[in-house]
C-alpha cells in the first residue's frame, strides 16, 4: 500500500492542556489509525512522541526555510495546517510548492480581536485581509460548525464541517471518582474549561453570586486555566487545572455541567469542543444556545439549552433541574447522544476529506 505523506502544522505547543491543543492531538492520533499514513508533526514542542516531529521556533524565515526543504525532500503529498494563526506558514508554502493543503479551522482570528479591543483598526484588518487570502489558498478547509462552514463557503467551496469528538475511554459514566470534592446533598454545578472572554464563565460568576444567595441547595466547581482564584468569586470551589485524562475524574462527582457563552461573533461561528465530552459524562448539561448546540442537544430531551445571556431563564433551569430523576433521564440520553460524536467518527469524515485530494 503506498503511503500519503502528511505535514502537520501547529504554529504553537502541542503538549499544552488547552481545548485546541487536545483536539489537534486527537485528530493525529485517530488519522494515525490510517495505515496508509505516514505523518510528520510540526509545533513549537522541543519533541512530540509517537511522531516524526519538527521543532518550530518561530522563527519566519528559519522555520520556512525548513519546511519548503523538508516538503521537497521528502515529497510530502498533504499539509494539515492547524487553525488560522499558522497562516505565516501556509502562504509561503503555497507560494513555492504545489503541495495540497488542508487548513484545519477552529475559529476567526479577526473575531476574536474585536472581543478584546472593540476596535476596527489596522490590525483588525490585517487579520482580516490575511485570511481571506488563506481562505483562498487552501484545497480542502475543514470547520467546526455548520455556521462556520456556511461563512467560509464565500471563499472556498470546499468546506467540511468535523465537529469536536470525545474518546469514550476517556469520558464515560463508568469512570472512577477522583475525589478532587468532597460529595454532599447539594447539587454540584461544574464548568471545566478557559476563561477567555468569549467562554462567558465570568458572566457565569456573577449571575452564581447572585443566584447562591437566593438558593442554598447548589454548589459550584470550576477548573479554568487562570492561575488565581479572582476575589469576586465568592462561594465558589476553584480548583487547579487538571490533566485532560483526569477531567472526567471529577464530572463523575458533579450533577449539572454548564456551558455558559454569550452571544458574540467568536460564539456565534465556534462550537464548544467541551459539549461531547459533558454528553459522554452521563450527566445533564445546560449550553446557550450558540454556534450549532441546537443541533446536538433536543432541549429537555439531552440536556438543556437556554437564551445566552438570559439569567432569569437559567436560574428556572437550574431549578428544574432540582429533580434528581429528571437529570438522570437527560444525562441517560445525553450519553446515547455522544455514542455518535466519538473522535472516531468526526475523523473518518476527515479521512475522507484528505483522501479525495489524491488522485
Amino acid at each position: 500500500m503506498k503511503k500519503i505523506k502528511i505535514l502537520s502544522i501547529y504554529r504553537d505547543y502541542l503538549t499544552t492542556n488547552s481545548g485546541t491543543s487536545i483536539r489537534i492531538r486527537s485528530i493525529l492520533e485517530y488519522l494515525d489509525k490510517y495505515k496508509n499514513l505516514d505523518i510528520t508533526v510540526c509545533s513549537f514542542d522541543k519533541k512530540y512522541n509517537n511522531f516524526k516531529h519538527i521543532h518550530l521556533s518561530n522563527n519566519f524565515l528559519n522555520d520556512n526555510y525548513k519546511l519548503i526543504k523538508y516538503i521537497k525532500e521528502s515529497n510530502i503529498n498533504i499539509i494539515i495546517v492547524h487553525t488560522i494563526n499558522s497562516y505565516c506558514y501556509l502562504i509561503p508554502i503555497k507560494l513555492f510548492t504545489n503541495i495540497k493543503i488542508i487548513l484545519e479551522m477552529h475559529g476567526f482570528m479577526e473575531d476574536a480581536y474585536l472581543i478584546y479591543t472593540r476596535k476596527y483598526n489596522i490590525k483588525y484588518l490585517f487579520y482580516k485581509f490575511i485570511s481571506i487570502i488563506t481562505y483562498y489558498s487552501c484545497d480542502i478547509i475543514t470547520t467546526c460548525s455548520e455556521t462556520a462552514k456556511k461563512r467560509l463557503s464565500k471563499y472556498n467551496k470546499n468546506i467540511v464541517t468535523v465537529y469536536g469528538g470525545v474518546d469514550l475511554k476517556l469520558f464515560n459514566p463508568q469512570i472512577k471518582s477522583g475525589r478532587y470534592i468532597k460529595k454532599d446533598k447539594k447539587i454540584v454545578i461544574a464548568y471545566v474549561g478557559n476563561d477567555r472572554l468569549w467562554q462567558g464563565l465570568n458572566w457565569f460568576i456573577d449571575f452564581y453570586n447572585d443566584f447562591s444567595q437566593k438558593y442554598q441547595d447548589f454548589r459550584l466547581v470550576v477548573i479554568s486555566s487562570g492561575k488565581h482564584k479572582p476575589d469576586y468569586y465568592r462561594n465558589i470551589e476553584y480548583l487547579k487545572p487538571l490533566l485532560h485524562e483526569e477531567v472526567a475524574r471529577l464530572l463523575i462527582d458533579c450533577d449539572i455541567l454548564i456551558i455558559p457563552r454569550l452571544q458574540n461573533k467568536v460564539n456565534y461561528f465556534s462550537f464548544p469542543s467541551k459539549l461531547p465530552e459533558y454528553l459522554a459524562m452521563g450527566k445533564v448539561v445546560v449550553a446557550s444556545n450558540t454556534s450549532d448546540v441546537n443541533k446536538v442537544i433536543i432541549n429537555n430531551f439531552n440536556g438543556v439549552i437556554y437564551e445566552p445571556g438570559n439569567k432569569f431563564i437559567l436560574e428556572k433551569t437550574l431549578l428544574y433541574l432540582k429533580d434528581k430523576k429528571l437529570r438522570k433521564k437527560l444525562g441517560g440520553e445525553s450519553f446515547n447522544t455522544a455514542k455518535n460524536m466519538t473522535w472516531k467518527k468526526q475523523i473518518d469524515i476527515f479521512y475522507k476529506s484528505l483522501n479525495s485530494l489524491i488522485k
